[in-house]
């Protein structure tokens, strides 16, 4: 293993300063570089997760000994750990997700001995291997991968394309395969699925393009794995281009995004909303307006209240190749556009799209000042659209860096993975920490007060169920879940803004679909503000 802190060498820093700035830029806290054992490897660094105040997954590949790779940072930038998943002759990870508090999933292609397969592995927060689990496929789309999903009871759900269907798979939390299901387009042609999402009550939904490029096909199964229905998507002229992402709404509809061609021949942005219960389309929009400009779609983000942040980069005005951030009502009104074009930039590229709880938009990509030389890009945008800050990072070998992934803490800090190319040594896995100065600032402990959450439950031991009563320091949001006694989230009670103050909720003592739970130990998770307390909860017969 061989890690690299970048704070001991010199490196370049840009800011870019907006003309009517709202926001001071943020500082950096560190920066980590990862560099695999392997001989000039070639590492990538494609998605960021948080789990908690202490711990950050940062996850992808190494290409040249063909490994899934996932690392596990401390609040402070430390490697706690790292996991290299051997692929065989190909290894492409392309997903992560937090099924639950304590542990982590990735999913990828790989290719070994027994041909293509989709590979679902599961860590707990200590790096064991609690399982992994691996399925055939007959051919596979290198450019779609396979997506991770998990539902409120902590199973997984997986995506992927076999055999130019869509394929689904569900896995109970301790690995056992539920079902798996196919789906082939109406005119039997070569499909390919490009994500998956589930529900809190377990229901899922694939999107795709189907018949070749035909149309994107969005599909939803029961939670059991039950067809229930499927809705068509195309471009005016006839063809579609992949990937499409689905993500479900605060109001359980959902929202599908993609790139169909137009009349001109040209790709452009389209996203549209589906009602859960039977996938008719509620709203639609796209862009830009002119059908001979193109606009790729890239990536999108859901606020908790119902509003929709989606990432495209394009000519948009036929001219520059720049980032554009579209922020939604949840009742499909397009309530503004902004175009990134910072001084000192030739063009700039979207990967990943976040939003904090406060509704700020962070978008992530790359700037190229010239095409030889790649900087990472990351852009806020405010609640309204003002643009509050942008920074750019250049290693110092000045070649190709791109971010692939962006996470915002409860606390406004901001986490950046990606990609730099490292002279003589291939590429590396670069992972940076930034603080906002908007962000509660915490200082020295033994003179700053620090916000306070607090939990109490009553009746307790409960046998009908107990009232629990928390209460926050500040407005922002607050997500209160049940946990079992074998730490997999059973209910999630409250989710959302919150005001201020003291809240109370009942819970009844079951499940997300209404079942009765078993008596044991229960933990009540209340996490806000950067913040997370627990209390137990003794569960009678």
């Amino acid at each position: 293993m061989k890690i690299s802190s970048l704070l001991a060498i010199a490196m370049t820093l840009a800011v870019f300063i907006p003309r009517a700035r709202a926001e001071e830029p943020p500082t950096q806290l560190w920066i980590e570089s990862y560099d695999s054992p392997v001989e000039d490897s070639i590492d990538f660094g494609n998605f960021v997760a948080i789990d908690g105040p202490d711990r950050i997954y940062v996850a992808g590949d190494v290409e040249t000994s063909h490994e899934l790779l996932l690392l596990q940072y401390d609040a402070d930038g430390n490697l706690e750990w790292e996991r290299r998943y051997e692929g065989g002759s190909i290894a492409d990870l392309t997903d992560l997700d937090i099924p639950s508090p304590g542990e982590v999933a990735i999913v990828g292609y790989v290719l070994g001995s027994n041909g293509a397969e989709v590979a679902t592995v599961k860590y707990d927060h200590l790096g064991n291997l609690m399982w992994d689990r691996r399925r055939p496929l007959v051919g596979f789309d290198s450019e779609n991968g396979p997506r991770l999903a998990s539902d409120g009871d902590g199973n997984l759900l997986v995506s992927a394309t076999d055999d130019g269907d869509y394929l689904a798979l569900k896995y109970a939390p301790d690995g056992t395969l539920l079902w798996s299901r196919n789906y082939d387009g109406p005119a039997g042609d070569y499909d390919i699925a490009t994500d998956i999402a589930a529900d809190e009550t377990g229901e899922v939904y694939l999107t795709g393009v189907a018949d070749m490029f035909v149309a994107y096909a969005t599909v939803k199964f029961s939670r059991d794995g039950d067809f229930l229905w499927d809705q068509f998507e195309s471009g005016e002229f006839g063809s579609v281009f992949p990937p499409s992402r689905v993500a479900i709404a605060p109001d359980h509809d959902l929202v599908v995004a993609g790139t169909p061609e137009s009349f001109c021949g040209v790709f452009q942005f389209k996203i549209w909303k589906c009602s859960a219960a039977t996938g008719a389309v509620l709203w639609s929009d796209k862009a830009p307006s002119d059908p001979c400009f193109s606009l790729t779609f890239r990536d999108m983000a859901i606020h908790s209240s119902g509003d929709i942040a989606a990432l495209c980069d394009g000519t948009p005005n036929g001219a520059e190749y720049h980032l554009q951030v579209f922020r939604y009502t949840g009742g499909g009104t397009r309530m503004w556009v902004r175009e990134f074009d910072g001084e000192g930039i030739a063009e700039s590229f979207a990967s990943a799209i976040t939003v904090d709880a406060a509704g700020s938009v962070y978008a992530v990509g790359h700037a190229a000042p010239n095409p030889q030389n790649w900087d990472y890009l990351a852009v806020k945008y405010s609640s309204a659209g003002n643009l509050e800050w942008a920074v750019s990072w250049d290693s110092e070998d000045e070649r190709q860096d791109s971010v692939g992934d962006v996470a915002v803490e409860p606390t406004g800090d901001v986490i950046l993975t990606g990609s730099s190319t490292k002279l003589l040594e291939g590429l590396n896995v670069v992972t940076i920490k930034y603080h906002q100065a908007s962000s509660a600032e915490v200082g020295d402990l033994a003179q700053v007060s620090l916000p306070v959450l607090r939990l109490d439950l009553s009746p307790n031991p409960a046998s009908r169920g107990t009232m629990i009563g928390y209460t926050l320091p500040k407005d922002g949001a607050a997500r209160l879940e049940i946990v079992s006694p074998e730490g997999r989230r059973v209910r999630t009670v409250a989710d959302g803004l919150h005001t201020a103050g003291r809240h109370t909720i009942r819970w009844d003592g079951t499940d997300a679909h209404g079942a009765r739970l078993p008596s044991g130990i229960y933990l009540a998770h209340l996490a806000a503000g950067g913040s997370v307390i627990s209390a137990k909860i003794h569960l009678l017969p």
